[in-house]
C-alpha cells in the first residue's frame, strides 16, 4: 500500500506536507482539512470509516449536521476512491475504482 518516494530533483527538503485535502458538500468545507506528511509517498481517500495511519482519508467518518439527500446519495458512490501517489516532486492520482463519473444539476 505504500509506494516509494522517488529521489527530488531539488537539493532542498520536502515540505513537513505534501499534500492538504479539504472535503466540501456542496459550497460547505465538512471537517478539518486533512495533511498528509513527507514520511507517507501515498494517502487513500476513500469512503470508508476506519482510517488506518496518517496516510489515509475516510469520507464515510464524517458527519454533516446539513448534509442533503443528493449528498448523502453521491457518497454512497465513492467506495474504493483515489489513492495519490508522490512521484519525485509532483504527484500522481489514480482511481480505485473504474465508474463513470455522473454529475447533476440541483
Amino acid at each position: 500500500m505504500f509506494s516509494a518516494i522517488q529521489p527530488s530533483i531539488s537539493s532542498l527538503p520536502l515540505p513537513e506536507y505534501w499534500c492538504s485535502i479539504a472535503y466540501f458538500e456542496l459550497d460547505q468545507q465538512v471537517g478539518e482539512t486533512f495533511k498528509v506528511s513527507s514520511q507517507y509517498g501515498c494517502v487513500k481517500i476513500d469512503g470508508y470509516v476506519d482510517p488506518s495511519g496518517g496516510n489515509r482519508f475516510c469520507l464515510g467518518a464524517l458527519s454533516n449536521v446539513h448534509r442533503t439527500d443528493p449528498s448523502d446519495k453521491a457518497r454512497l458512490h465513492i467506495g474504493k476512491g483515489v489513492q495519490l501517489d508522490l512521484k519525485g516532486e509532483g504527484n500522481f492520482i489514480k482511481s480505485m475504482k473504474h465508474l463513470k463519473a455522473v454529475s447533476k444539476k440541483l
